[in-house]
């Protein structure tokens, strides 16, 4: 299986039975589902998430696996699907959760059918789920559940625990057979069953992915806490100011977008630069229609005006975080 290639040139991915099978063994020491169980997919197979994670765990439980037929691209789609198949557990991704709980708000019989009583827990990874949107599901009794992993590793490495409050970053503790540990520079290394056989003829992506003792370069920076592991970002997105400052660009554009509900996502760059910059896309379902009502952040008003909004929203966030460099944790185990 390839991988997205978001970073770079799309890597083949060797997987093997054991790797697949290992990570549904796990699974099934963490959560109860079965031939009762109905999952409404939408998720591409040629991903990991959703070809590996979600198929095979589908397959293992025996449980009824509907496609759904807008490809979750429209969630009024989505929503009509829903009524029928009343689907016990979902995956999906944040962005598609947002659009279905902006649906709830709209109309209070499609916040009966979407939130019913047979749904067991949702389940989300590819981004962190907003704060906001994890409250909604709090809630209502709905669990939720956040992954993190890579193809490389089948994909799943962490998962959070349904029961406790989630913290926003924090993935959860390691799958059972699964060892995390932290390089000197915060990289997190994995090792166990679910780790990929190298890429296929590549030598030049496979030579130094794995240490002495066997483990996997990730790429992804992060930190232990007491919920489990805190993703930072990618170890190739942390850049420099040109007065040497580093910058880890994943931290300002949480703190915009958890910070303003109309600020939809937020891109941060400034390499070399003398300041950050930050790209932000506005929530387009959210400023049509505006709720004056609720504000995340003391001064943002948008629509009313949306460039006074954006430039104080981002302003106020990077003064915040001041692009301090951050110290790194030292290797241990999780």
């Amino acid at each position: 299986m390839y991988t997205s290639g978001t970073m770079g040139t799309p890597k083949c991915v060797q997987l093997s039975h054991r790797n697949i099978l290992s990570q549904q063994a796990a699974l099934a020491m963490l959560w109860d589902l079965g031939p009762d169980d109905r999952f409404l997919s939408y998720l591409p197979w040629h991903h990991s998430f959703g070809g590996i994670f979600e198929l095979f765990t589908a397959l293992r439980t025996g449980a009824t696996m509907y496609l759904e037929s807008g490809y979750g691209k429209d969630p009024m789609e989505i929503m009509e699907n829903w009524k029928l198949v009343r689907p016990t557990v979902f995956f999906s991704v944040p962005k598609v959760y947002q659009s279905l709980v902006e649906l709830t708000r709209q109309d209070p019989e499609v916040e009966r059918l979407f939130f019913h009583a047979g749904l067991k827990f949702i389940f989300t990874a590819a981004a962190a789920l907003p704060q906001k949107l994890s409250e909604e599901f709090e809630r209502r009794g709905v669990p939720v559940i956040e992954g993190w992993g890579l193809t490389e590793t089948s994909p799943c490495c962490t998962l959070t625990d349904p029961v406790r409050k989630r913290a926003t970053g924090v993935v959860g503790n390691p799958l059972p057979g699964i060892t995390i540990r932290f390089a000197e520079d915060g990289e997190v290394l994995v090792k166990g069953p679910n780790v990929m056989c190298g890429y296929y003829k590549n030598d030049e992506a496979n030579a130094g992915l794995f240490t002495d003792d066997g483990f996997f370069h990730t790429g992804d920076i992060g930190e232990a806490t007491p919920d489990g592991l805190k993703l930072i970002t990618r170890k190739d997105r942390i850049f420099k100011l040109s007065n040497g400052e580093k910058v880890i660009p994943s931290d300002l554009e949480k703190l915009i977008e958890f910070k303003c509900h109309y600020i939809s996502f937020a891109m941060v760059v400034g390499s070399g630069q003398e300041y950050p910059i930050a790209l932000l896309f506005p929530e387009q379902e959210t400023i049509e229609r505006p709720d004056y009502a609720v504000s995340l952040m003391e001064g943002c008003f948008c629509p009313r005006s949306w460039t006074n909004c954006a430039t104080v929203c981002t302003a106020a966030c990077m003064m915040r975080t001041a692009a301090s460099a951050r110290s790194s944790p030292r290797s241990r185990p999780l």
